[in-house]
């Protein structure tokens, strides 16, 4: 089955703020946001380690759901990054009621199980596309290692 996806710039407004909000948050170090939106970091920086950001903005409250959610290929990336840098990576998520939350994903294939759910098989740009089975992690927001409003 496949529909027709115009979501292009919301995808990419809603990547924007959660940059956005990270380096507001974050303002005293120096971030490189990454110039390709295909990149698997969106954001690195350094204190006394390497850190690489997966930073999301989301359209909805964050009391409508009790978990966010990461696609397996994603962290799978990001760890690899970080460990191919000697760095650390971090999934941030923000949502429209100004709550924000940060994940530390060094153990989180050990803390949380794989799920598969239905999904966009692409997610940008203005085409058709499916929805596919995809291998995801719900994160508890409660389970942030730092929460913030």
């Amino acid at each position: 089955m496949h529909i027709y996806n115009n979501t292009a710039t919301r995808v990419s407004e809603a990547e924007q703020i959660g940059r956005d909000k990270f380096i507001s948050i974050h303002s005293g170090m120096t971030w490189t946001p990454m110039p390709d939106r295909y990149e698997v970091v969106d954001l690195s920086g350094a204190t006394h380690i390497n850190m690489y950001i997966e930073a999301k903005g989301r359209n909805i409250k964050s009391t409508d759901y009790g978990t966010t959610f990461l696609e397996l290929k994603k962290l799978d990336n990001l760890l690899d990054i970080a460990k191919a840098n000697n760095g650390k990576a971090f999934y941030f998520v923000t949502y429209i009621d100004g709550k924000s939350f940060l994940f530390d994903l060094t153990h989180v294939k050990e803390k949380y199980s794989v799920q598969q759910q239905w999904m966009n098989d692409i997610t940008i740009g203005d085409y058709a596309t499916q929805k596919v089975l995809k291998d995801v992690i719900h994160l508890p927001l409660f389970a942030a290692d730092r929460r913030y409003k």
